[in-house]
Protein backbone atom coordinates (compact mmCIF):
# COMPACT_ATOMS: atom_id res chain seq x y z
CA UNK A 1 0.00 0.00 0.00
CA UNK A 2 1.03 3.63 -0.48
CA UNK A 3 -0.37 7.14 -0.32
CA UNK A 4 -1.04 9.64 -3.11
CA UNK A 5 -1.70 12.79 -1.13
CA UNK A 6 -4.47 11.80 1.32
CA UNK A 7 -5.66 8.91 -0.83
CA UNK A 8 -4.65 5.47 0.35
CA UNK A 9 -3.93 2.99 -2.45
CA UNK A 10 -4.03 -0.67 -1.48
CA UNK A 11 -2.67 -3.13 -4.00
CA UNK A 12 -4.18 -6.60 -4.07
CA UNK A 13 -4.12 -9.62 -6.37
CA UNK A 14 -7.85 -10.32 -5.94
CA UNK A 15 -11.19 -8.95 -4.77
CA UNK A 16 -10.98 -6.41 -1.95
CA UNK A 17 -13.20 -4.96 0.73
CA UNK A 18 -12.99 -2.83 3.83
CA UNK A 19 -11.74 -5.91 5.65
CA UNK A 20 -8.47 -5.46 3.77
CA UNK A 21 -8.13 -1.98 5.22
CA UNK A 22 -8.75 -3.25 8.72
CA UNK A 23 -6.10 -5.95 8.23
CA UNK A 24 -3.66 -3.33 6.97
CA UNK A 25 -4.38 -1.12 9.98
CA UNK A 26 -3.63 -3.97 12.37
CA UNK A 27 -0.21 -4.52 10.79
CA UNK A 28 0.91 -0.93 11.38
CA UNK A 29 2.48 -0.33 14.77
CA UNK A 30 3.29 3.37 14.33
CA UNK A 31 0.55 5.66 15.65
CA UNK A 32 0.87 8.27 12.91
CA UNK A 33 0.50 5.75 10.11
CA UNK A 34 -2.33 3.97 11.93
CA UNK A 35 -4.21 7.27 12.09
CA UNK A 36 -3.59 8.01 8.39
CA UNK A 37 -4.88 4.63 7.27
CA UNK A 38 -7.89 4.77 9.60
CA UNK A 39 -8.69 8.34 8.48
CA UNK A 40 -8.55 7.33 4.82
CA UNK A 41 -10.93 4.47 5.53
CA UNK A 42 -13.33 6.80 7.36
CA UNK A 43 -13.25 9.39 4.54
CA UNK A 44 -13.78 6.76 1.89
CA UNK A 45 -10.59 7.83 0.12
CA UNK A 46 -9.31 4.29 -0.32
CA UNK A 47 -8.56 3.00 -3.78
CA UNK A 48 -8.11 -0.70 -4.45
CA UNK A 49 -5.75 -1.52 -7.28
CA UNK A 50 -5.42 -5.02 -8.69
CA UNK A 51 -1.84 -5.95 -9.52
CA UNK A 52 -0.05 -8.97 -10.87
CA UNK A 53 2.28 -9.65 -7.96
CA UNK A 54 1.77 -9.50 -4.20
CA UNK A 55 4.38 -7.88 -1.99
CA UNK A 56 5.75 -11.11 -0.43
CA UNK A 57 6.49 -12.44 -3.93
CA UNK A 58 8.24 -9.21 -4.95
CA UNK A 59 10.21 -9.19 -1.73
CA UNK A 60 11.37 -12.77 -2.27
CA UNK A 61 12.44 -12.07 -5.84
CA UNK A 62 14.21 -8.88 -4.74
CA UNK A 63 16.22 -10.89 -2.21
CA UNK A 64 17.17 -13.38 -4.90
CA UNK A 65 17.98 -10.52 -7.29
CA UNK A 66 20.48 -9.13 -4.78
CA UNK A 67 22.94 -11.48 -6.46
CA UNK A 68 23.29 -8.87 -9.25
CA UNK A 69 24.65 -6.34 -6.74
CA UNK A 70 28.10 -7.84 -7.15
CA UNK A 71 28.07 -6.53 -10.74
CA UNK A 72 29.78 -3.11 -10.72
CA UNK A 73 27.32 -1.91 -13.37
CA UNK A 74 24.32 -2.23 -11.01
CA UNK A 75 23.53 1.11 -9.41
CA UNK A 76 20.36 0.52 -7.40
CA UNK A 77 17.74 -2.13 -6.63
CA UNK A 78 14.44 -1.74 -4.81
CA UNK A 79 10.71 -2.55 -4.77
CA UNK A 80 8.39 0.17 -6.15
CA UNK A 81 4.78 -0.36 -5.05
CA UNK A 82 3.35 2.05 -7.62
CA UNK A 83 4.76 0.07 -10.52
CA UNK A 84 4.33 -3.29 -8.77
CA UNK A 85 7.86 -4.21 -9.72
CA UNK A 86 11.45 -4.62 -8.69
CA UNK A 87 13.29 -1.60 -10.07
CA UNK A 88 16.91 -2.18 -11.02
CA UNK A 89 19.06 0.68 -12.28
CA UNK A 90 22.21 -0.05 -14.28
CA UNK A 91 24.95 2.24 -15.53
CA UNK A 92 25.11 1.36 -19.24
CA UNK A 93 23.27 -0.51 -21.99
CA UNK A 94 25.93 -3.21 -21.83
CA UNK A 95 24.91 -3.96 -18.23
CA UNK A 96 21.33 -4.71 -19.27
CA UNK A 97 22.25 -7.94 -21.05
CA UNK A 98 24.33 -9.26 -18.16
CA UNK A 99 21.72 -8.45 -15.52
CA UNK A 100 18.87 -9.86 -17.62
CA UNK A 101 20.73 -13.14 -18.01
CA UNK A 102 21.30 -13.37 -14.25
CA UNK A 103 17.65 -12.65 -13.47
CA UNK A 104 16.48 -15.22 -15.99
CA UNK A 105 18.77 -17.78 -14.38
CA UNK A 106 17.20 -17.02 -11.01
CA UNK A 107 13.73 -17.66 -12.41
CA UNK A 108 12.47 -14.12 -11.75
CA UNK A 109 9.59 -13.19 -14.10
CA UNK A 110 10.56 -10.49 -16.58
CA UNK A 111 7.19 -8.77 -15.97
CA UNK A 112 8.16 -8.27 -12.33
CA UNK A 113 11.33 -6.33 -13.20
CA UNK A 114 11.68 -2.70 -14.31
CA UNK A 115 15.25 -2.59 -15.62
CA UNK A 116 16.46 0.95 -16.43
CA UNK A 117 19.67 2.55 -17.64
CA UNK A 118 20.26 5.29 -15.06
CA UNK A 119 23.92 6.26 -15.45
CA UNK A 120 26.17 6.75 -12.45
CA UNK A 121 25.43 7.65 -8.83
CA UNK A 122 26.27 11.21 -7.78
CA UNK A 123 27.29 11.04 -4.14
CA UNK A 124 26.47 14.55 -3.13
CA UNK A 125 29.32 16.05 -1.49
CA UNK A 126 27.55 24.28 -1.39
CA UNK A 127 23.16 28.29 2.77
CA UNK A 128 27.18 28.63 2.26
CA UNK A 129 28.03 31.65 4.43
CA UNK A 130 30.04 31.48 7.63
CA UNK A 131 27.44 31.11 10.42
CA UNK A 132 28.08 31.05 14.17
CA UNK A 133 26.54 29.33 15.97
CA UNK A 134 25.78 27.06 13.05
CA UNK A 135 22.68 24.84 12.66
CA UNK A 136 21.96 21.86 10.45
CA UNK A 137 21.62 22.58 6.75
CA UNK A 138 24.71 24.77 6.29
CA UNK A 139 27.80 24.06 4.24
CA UNK A 140 30.78 22.18 5.62
CA UNK A 141 34.10 21.38 3.94
CA UNK A 142 33.02 23.28 0.80
CA UNK A 143 31.18 20.25 -0.59
CA UNK A 144 28.86 18.73 2.06
CA UNK A 145 26.06 19.75 4.42
CA UNK A 146 25.66 19.61 8.20
CA UNK A 147 22.85 17.17 8.94
CA UNK A 148 21.95 17.83 12.56
CA UNK A 149 23.69 18.97 15.73
CA UNK A 150 23.46 16.12 18.22
CA UNK A 151 24.66 15.25 21.70
CA UNK A 152 26.42 11.92 22.16
CA UNK A 153 27.49 10.14 25.37
CA UNK A 154 25.20 12.64 27.09
CA UNK A 155 27.97 15.25 27.05
CA UNK A 156 29.79 15.57 23.72
CA UNK A 157 28.25 17.81 21.07
CA UNK A 158 28.86 17.10 17.41
CA UNK A 159 27.11 16.98 14.12
CA UNK A 160 26.09 14.37 11.58
CA UNK A 161 26.93 14.41 7.91
CA UNK A 162 27.35 11.80 5.19
CA UNK A 163 30.03 9.21 5.80
CA UNK A 164 31.26 9.54 2.22
CA UNK A 165 32.14 13.16 3.09
CA UNK A 166 34.95 11.76 5.24
CA UNK A 167 38.29 10.41 4.04
CA UNK A 168 37.23 6.77 4.59
CA UNK A 169 33.69 5.43 4.22
CA UNK A 170 32.87 3.35 7.30
CA UNK A 171 35.07 2.20 10.16
CA UNK A 172 35.93 3.68 13.51
CA UNK A 173 36.34 7.30 12.45
CA UNK A 174 39.47 8.46 10.67
CA UNK A 175 39.78 11.95 12.16
CA UNK A 176 38.81 13.80 8.97
CA UNK A 177 39.05 17.57 9.49
CA UNK A 178 35.87 19.59 9.01
CA UNK A 179 35.62 23.31 8.28
CA UNK A 180 32.72 25.75 8.11
CA UNK A 181 32.41 27.54 5.82
CA UNK A 182 35.65 27.38 3.81
CA UNK A 183 38.06 24.48 3.74
CA UNK A 184 40.97 26.66 4.87
CA UNK A 185 43.08 25.83 7.87
CA UNK A 186 42.66 28.31 10.65
CA UNK A 187 41.12 28.82 14.07
CA UNK A 188 38.05 30.55 12.69
CA UNK A 189 37.11 27.88 10.16
CA UNK A 190 38.03 24.52 11.67
CA UNK A 191 35.01 23.16 13.58
CA UNK A 192 35.72 19.50 14.33
CA UNK A 193 36.99 16.04 13.46
CA UNK A 194 35.25 12.80 12.59
CA UNK A 195 35.26 10.48 15.60
CA UNK A 196 32.64 7.81 14.76
CA UNK A 197 31.42 5.98 11.70
CA UNK A 198 29.40 2.82 11.08
CA UNK A 199 31.12 -0.45 10.27
CA UNK A 200 31.07 -2.25 6.94
CA UNK A 201 30.05 -5.91 6.98
CA UNK A 202 29.96 -8.93 4.70
CA UNK A 203 26.78 -10.96 5.10
CA UNK A 204 27.62 -14.07 3.06
CA UNK A 205 26.25 -15.60 -0.09
CA UNK A 206 22.51 -15.47 -0.62
CA UNK A 207 22.14 -12.51 1.74
CA UNK A 208 21.62 -8.83 0.99
CA UNK A 209 25.38 -8.30 0.82
CA UNK A 210 27.02 -11.29 -0.86
CA UNK A 211 30.82 -11.60 -0.96
CA UNK A 212 32.94 -9.78 -2.13
CA UNK A 213 30.75 -6.80 -1.23
CA UNK A 214 31.10 -4.75 1.94
CA UNK A 215 27.89 -3.11 3.10
CA UNK A 216 26.19 -1.00 5.73
CA UNK A 217 22.70 0.38 6.30
CA UNK A 218 23.47 4.10 6.56
CA UNK A 219 25.74 6.71 5.02
CA UNK A 220 26.34 8.86 8.10
CA UNK A 221 29.24 9.84 10.37
CA UNK A 222 29.61 11.77 13.64
CA UNK A 223 31.89 14.82 13.84
CA UNK A 224 33.01 15.98 17.30
CA UNK A 225 33.01 19.77 17.65
CA UNK A 226 36.04 21.79 18.71
CA UNK A 227 33.89 24.36 20.51
CA UNK A 228 30.35 23.48 21.54
CA UNK A 229 29.45 27.18 21.77
CA UNK A 230 29.74 27.24 17.97
CA UNK A 231 26.74 24.99 17.39
CA UNK A 232 22.98 25.52 17.40
CA UNK A 233 21.88 22.28 19.11
CA UNK A 234 18.64 20.70 17.89
CA UNK A 235 18.07 23.20 15.07
CA UNK A 236 18.03 23.30 11.27
CA UNK A 237 18.44 26.48 9.26
CA UNK A 238 15.14 27.62 7.70
CA UNK A 239 15.19 29.51 4.41
CA UNK A 240 12.63 31.94 3.01
CA UNK A 241 10.84 29.22 1.06
CA UNK A 242 11.14 26.25 -1.24
CA UNK A 243 14.14 26.46 -3.55
CA UNK A 244 15.72 29.27 -1.51
CA UNK A 245 19.16 29.20 0.10
CA UNK A 246 18.58 32.52 1.91
CA UNK A 247 17.98 32.05 5.64
CA UNK A 248 14.75 33.71 6.77
CA UNK A 249 15.26 36.76 8.99
CA UNK A 250 11.89 36.31 10.73
CA UNK A 251 11.90 32.52 11.18
CA UNK A 252 15.54 31.47 10.81
CA UNK A 253 15.33 28.01 12.42
CA UNK A 254 13.38 24.79 12.46
CA UNK A 255 13.59 23.00 15.81
CA UNK A 256 13.85 19.22 16.08
CA UNK A 257 11.53 16.89 17.93
CA UNK A 258 12.95 13.64 19.24
CA UNK A 259 12.92 11.51 16.09
CA UNK A 260 10.64 8.50 15.79
CA UNK A 261 12.28 5.17 15.03
CA UNK A 262 9.65 4.46 12.38
CA UNK A 263 10.30 5.76 8.87
CA UNK A 264 8.08 7.57 6.36
CA UNK A 265 6.15 5.32 4.00
CA UNK A 266 5.69 5.49 0.26
CA UNK A 267 3.70 8.60 -0.69
CA UNK A 268 4.70 10.61 2.40
CA UNK A 269 6.19 14.07 1.82
CA UNK A 270 9.71 14.68 3.11
CA UNK A 271 11.79 17.87 3.18
CA UNK A 272 15.52 18.50 2.89
CA UNK A 273 17.65 21.54 3.74
CA UNK A 274 20.74 21.27 1.53
CA UNK A 275 23.59 23.77 1.47
CA UNK A 276 23.45 23.99 -2.35
CA UNK A 277 19.78 23.38 -3.15
CA UNK A 278 18.27 25.00 -0.08
CA UNK A 279 14.81 23.86 1.02
CA UNK A 280 13.31 21.10 -1.11
CA UNK A 281 10.46 18.65 -0.74
CA UNK A 282 9.35 15.47 -2.46
CA UNK A 283 7.48 12.21 -2.09
CA UNK A 284 8.90 8.96 -0.82
CA UNK A 285 9.04 6.50 -3.72
CA UNK A 286 10.63 3.48 -2.08
CA UNK A 287 11.27 2.55 1.53
CA UNK A 288 14.18 0.15 1.10
CA UNK A 289 16.49 0.27 -1.91
CA UNK A 290 20.04 -0.96 -2.37
CA UNK A 291 22.48 1.70 -3.62
CA UNK A 292 25.92 1.22 -5.17
CA UNK A 293 29.06 2.82 -3.76
CA UNK A 294 30.54 5.03 -2.72
CA UNK A 295 33.61 2.81 -3.21
CA UNK A 296 34.27 -0.25 -5.30
CA UNK A 297 32.59 -3.34 -3.82
CA UNK A 298 30.67 -1.14 -1.36
CA UNK A 299 26.89 -1.01 -1.10
CA UNK A 300 24.41 0.95 1.01
CA UNK A 301 21.45 -1.21 2.06
CA UNK A 302 17.81 -0.26 2.55
CA UNK A 303 18.10 3.41 1.62
CA UNK A 304 14.96 5.54 1.40
CA UNK A 305 14.19 6.95 -2.08
CA UNK A 306 12.38 10.25 -2.76
CA UNK A 307 11.85 12.61 -5.71
CA UNK A 308 13.19 15.87 -4.26
CA UNK A 309 15.65 17.25 -6.81
CA UNK A 310 18.88 17.60 -4.81
CA UNK A 311 22.27 18.68 -6.10
CA UNK A 312 25.98 18.11 -5.50
CA UNK A 313 26.95 19.58 -2.15
CA UNK A 314 23.73 18.49 -0.40
CA UNK A 315 25.25 15.27 0.97
CA UNK A 316 24.72 14.97 4.71
CA UNK A 317 21.71 17.31 4.71
CA UNK A 318 18.87 16.72 7.18
CA UNK A 319 15.76 15.04 5.78
CA UNK A 320 12.64 15.78 7.82
CA UNK A 321 8.85 15.81 7.90
CA UNK A 322 6.86 18.97 8.66
CA UNK A 323 3.19 19.61 9.40
CA UNK A 324 3.20 22.81 7.32
CA UNK A 325 2.83 25.30 10.17
CA UNK A 326 4.83 24.38 13.27
CA UNK A 327 8.35 25.52 14.14
CA UNK A 328 9.10 21.91 15.05
CA UNK A 329 9.98 19.17 12.56
CA UNK A 330 10.78 15.46 12.75
CA UNK A 331 14.20 14.31 11.60
CA UNK A 332 13.77 11.17 9.49
CA UNK A 333 17.18 10.76 7.86
CA UNK A 334 20.43 12.02 6.37
CA UNK A 335 20.69 12.72 2.64
CA UNK A 336 23.22 10.67 0.71
CA UNK A 337 23.05 10.71 -3.08
CA UNK A 338 21.03 11.15 -6.24
CA UNK A 339 20.57 9.64 -9.68
CA UNK A 340 20.19 12.67 -11.93
CA UNK A 341 18.73 10.78 -14.89
CA UNK A 342 15.76 9.65 -12.80
CA UNK A 343 15.47 12.81 -10.66
CA UNK A 344 15.52 10.69 -7.53
CA UNK A 345 17.45 11.03 -4.29
CA UNK A 346 18.52 8.60 -1.58
CA UNK A 347 18.71 9.12 2.16
CA UNK A 348 19.61 7.03 5.19
CA UNK A 349 16.65 6.43 7.47
CA UNK A 350 17.14 7.69 11.02
CA UNK A 351 16.74 4.25 12.59
CA UNK A 352 19.84 2.94 10.83
CA UNK A 353 21.87 6.10 11.45
CA UNK A 354 21.10 5.79 15.14
CA UNK A 355 21.78 2.05 15.34
CA UNK A 356 25.09 2.16 13.48
CA UNK A 357 26.49 5.01 15.56
CA UNK A 358 24.96 4.05 18.91
CA UNK A 359 27.46 1.32 19.75
CA UNK A 360 30.32 3.71 18.96
CA UNK A 361 29.29 6.85 20.82
CA UNK A 362 26.17 5.98 22.80
CA UNK A 363 22.70 7.48 22.58
CA UNK A 364 22.25 10.32 20.11
CA UNK A 365 20.16 13.16 21.56
CA UNK A 366 18.67 15.29 18.79
CA UNK A 367 15.64 17.17 20.18
CA UNK A 368 15.88 20.92 20.77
Amino acid sequence: MYFVGDQLVITTTGASSNAVVRTAVRTIDDGRHFRRVAAADARGTVQYRTVAFDYPALRGWARSASAVLTDPGVVTLGIIARTNSIQIGVATAGDVTKVTATLNGLGIPAAAVDLQIVGSVSDQTDLDDKIRPFPGGVIVNDDCTVGAIVEARESDDGFLTASHCTNIFGGNGDGTNFYQHENIRGQTNHVGNETADGDLYQYGSGAACPSPLWCRYSDAAFISLDDTTDDYYGAIARTTGYGSTTISSSTPRFLLNEPALTAPIEGDTVHIMGAVSGWLRGEVLDECSWLAGPGANQRRLCMMVADYNSDNGDSGAPVFTWDGSSTYVDLVGIHAARIASLDIAFFSRWLYVDLELNDKIGTLNVAY
